[in-house]
């Protein structure tokens, strides 16, 4: 019982990338060009790829993508497109032909904090 106990407080109070932590927590998560961001009004989907996450704003149009322990911020690439990324077979392919290098937003202005 206490090894549960000790292991439900860590869950509930560790700052993780998980869907259920965007909705009921409210934290930070640093990216390495655009700052930090609380994703609390973010979606924030876990994957089983080396993108280990996906958080996205529709209202600001942002998304941050966890790849590999490093977060990366994406402007402007549309419901539809993060829809799209999200529904793909392959999660890295569709990122490296139709995300990376599209999207980005380094010195990111205030609309979409």
């Amino acid at each position: 019982m206490r090894i549960c106990s000790i292991f439900l407080i860590g869950f509930l109070f560790a700052p993780s990338w998980s869907a259920h932590s965007a909705d009921l927590f409210n934290f930070t998560i640093e990216t390495k060009y655009c700052g930090s961001f609380n994703v609390r009004s973010f979606k924030c989907t876990d994957t089983n790829s080396w993108i280990d996450s996906v958080c996205y704003d529709s209202k600001k149009d942002l998304a941050i993508l966890n790849l590999q322990g490093i977060g990366y911020c994406y402007c402007g690439m549309g419901t539809k497109m993060y829809q799209e990324f999200l529904k793909s077979d392959d999660l890295g392919v569709f990122y490296n032909a139709r995300i990376k290098g599209h999207f980005g937003c380094r010195g990111i202005d205030s609309r979409f904090r």
